[in-house]
C-alpha cells in the first residue's frame, strides 16, 4: 500500500487532496482501492499497489502481536518520540 500525509497551516482540504494525489501520481492503482482520512488537519491518503508492484513486493504477512513485531519495534524505538514504550 502506498501512503502519503499532507498538512499545512491554512491549506484547504482541496489543496491538501491535490497535493496528495500529486505525490501518488504514477504509483499504485486507485481503481483497486484508495482511502482518505482527515485527522488533526492532516490528510492521509492510502492507495493499493498495482498488480506489478504487488508481485515485486511478494507475499505480505501481518506480524502484529508476534515476537517479530516486538523485535522490529525495539530496533526503531530509539528514533521515536519520548513515551513510545509499547506497541499494540
Amino acid at each position: 500500500m502506498w501512503h502519503t500525509s499532507v498538512s499545512g497551516f491554512g491549506l484547504s482540504l482541496a489543496t491538501r487532496r491535490a497535493k496528495a494525489l500529486q505525490v501518488l501520481d504514477g504509483v499504485g492503482d486507485a481503481a483497486l482501492g484508495q482511502w482518505e482520512e482527515l485527522g488533526d488537519g492532516v490528510l492521509h491518503m492510502r492507495r493499493r499497489l498495482t498488480v506489478v508492484e504487488a508481485a515485486r513486493v511478494g507475499d505480505v504477512r501481518d506480524v502484529r502481536g508476534t515476537p517479530e513485531a516486538v523485535h522490529r519495534f525495539q530496533k526503531v524505538q530509539r528514533y521515536l518520540p519520548a513515551g513510545w514504550t509499547e506497541i499494540d
